[in-house]
């Protein structure tokens, strides 16, 4: 509904939220509601949640968590902008402007999104139902020979490379497959 304020309004939401249903079906499509305690925070959700409730879905209380607590918001924000590749400036309007993008508390959440009866607790089931370990998330990589002196990590870590054009030769380690062993990775 939002791109930097009210850009599209309820009728774009409304629509979106009518094709997410026509995609998914009404009992895989939620509403979320995020409240950073910005001043288009309140208007926002209570049209969300009005708009949820005239489809008959349910709504989530997230917060769009981008960093654990407040004190990590200007960090988070410059190293948001190192991956985007751009200065703080031209991040405007793409990061929260305020450290209250944090990880709260089960009663901090109550407390925020005290006037959306049943959204934290629908967002605790849903957690749960989506939750897994990610200890058991693992890459599926292709078998391959190690060689001697290695572990599998060692031997997947990237080497130093010289900056190119600086007329220095790769380090010793450095990954350079012959064509015989560049046969075998395909």
């Amino acid at each position: 509904m939002e791109a930097g304020g009210y850009a599209h309004g309820p009728a774009a939401a409304l629509a979106e939220l009518d094709r997410l249903v026509a995609l998914f079906g009404p009992d895989r499509v939620v509403v979320e509601l995020t409240d950073h305690q910005l001043p288009t925070d309140s208007t926002r959700n209570r049209v969300l949640a009005e708009l949820a409730k005239a489809r008959g879905l349910p709504v989530v209380a997230t917060n769009n968590v981008h960093y654990a607590q407040p004190r990590d918001h200007r960090l988070a924000s410059a190293l948001a902008a190192v991956r985007a590749r751009r200065d703080l400036d031209a991040m405007d309007g793409w990061l929260p402007p305020a450290g209250t993008a944090f990880l709260r508390s089960g009663e901090e959440m109550r407390q925020l999104f005290r006037r959306y009866p049943g959204a934290v607790e629908y967002s605790v089931r849903l957690a749960k139902q989506l939750g897994f370990d990610l200890r058991r998330a693992k890459p599926m990589l292709p078998l391959r020979d190690v060689p001697e002196g290695h572990t599998p990590m060692s031997w997947l870590r990237p080497s130093p490379m010289p900056a190119p054009g600086s007329g220095t030769a790769p380090a010793s380690n450095a990954r350079t497959p012959t064509s015989a062993s560049t046969a075998s990775w395909t």
